[in-house]
């Protein structure tokens, strides 16, 4: 495998065994036979959050190919008026 591509300020995923982790959870959470990180570049903005662009390369499963995807993280601390992340997911989806 390739080393992935990272653009990034601070911590998170320029980290190299986050990304490994990360990739290894989202290939079990799309029933891929693999998955692979190609780039990882945090975006600007997000106050409190940090929002990431990752590309990936998907193999087997429903969400096969190549794909450009933003990764919202939890901060460690929270504003009062902040949606949680159930709240937010429901926002998204409708």
């Amino acid at each position: 495998m390739a080393s992935p591509t990272t653009e990034a300020r601070g911590p998170g995923l320029a980290d190299p065994a986050t990304q490994a982790a990360l990739a290894h959870w989202l290939a079990q959470s799309t029933d891929a036979r693999s998955l692979a990180i190609t780039s990882a570049k945090l975006l600007a903005g997000g106050a409190v959050q940090q929002n990431w662009r990752i590309d990936v390369n998907v193999d087997g499963g429903a969400r096969a190919g190549t794909h450009a995807w933003v990764l919202r993280t939890d901060a460690a601390a929270s504003l009062k008026v902040s949606l949680d992340r159930v709240a937010e997911f429901r926002c998204i989806a409708e």
